[in-house]
């Protein structure tokens, strides 16, 4: 459900900034975004950690480029998004006994210990560089490249390095 409702809030973006204006696509994906969350929280009674915070960043930094009228705010939203996650994912493997993602899946997949801190360590990286990434586009390139980039290029890449996990995790997912 949340898969599907981050690819309706990515369209809906994309198609108001095409039509009318970041500003209004802002808006709308502040909407959206609560909507959702209030829904979610109707239906389940609670909300995750991850949720709570998307909800959170998108109101702030989307309200806070709204209200100040700097782009830039919004734009920063991806990067926080993925080195908050990073930073998770290293926290549990320095503090945990098993790492996020390890506790996510085992119950789907049978890794060897030495396969999920590569994992862990391959998504650490992986958000650090989205993250980077997204900054360089942010700063370098006018508001259309970065939103062109937001929906087709950052989703290509994060399409991409899943297809890669699979395909070199292959041999243990058959198991």
């Amino acid at each position: 459900m949340k898969l599907l409702f981050e690819i309706i809030t990515l369209v809906l973006f994309f198609t108001v900034y095409q039509i009318y204006d970041l500003n209004k696509a802002i808006l709308v994906v502040i909407v959206a975004y609560t909507l959702f969350t209030v829904f979610t929280l109707f239906k389940h009674k609670r909300l995750s950690k991850s949720q709570i915070a998307t909800f959170l960043l998108v109101v702030v930094l989307g309200g806070a480029t709204l209200l100040l009228d700097n782009e830039l705010f919004f734009k920063w939203k991806p990067t926080v998004v993925c080195w908050l996650f990073a930073c998770v994912l290293l926290s549990t493997y320095v503090f945990g006994k098993q790492n996020l993602l390890q506790r996510l899946g085992s119950d789907n997949f049978k890794l060897p210990d030495h396969i999920w801190k590569r994992l862990n360590f391959a998504w650490i990286s992986f958000l650090l560089f989205m993250g980077g990434i997204n900054l360089f586009v942010a700063y370098n390139f006018d508001t259309t490249t970065w939103v062109y980039f937001k929906l087709f290029g950052a989703v290509s890449l994060l399409i991409s390095f899943m297809l890669a996990q699979v395909i070199c995790l292959w041999k243990y997912i058959n198991e």
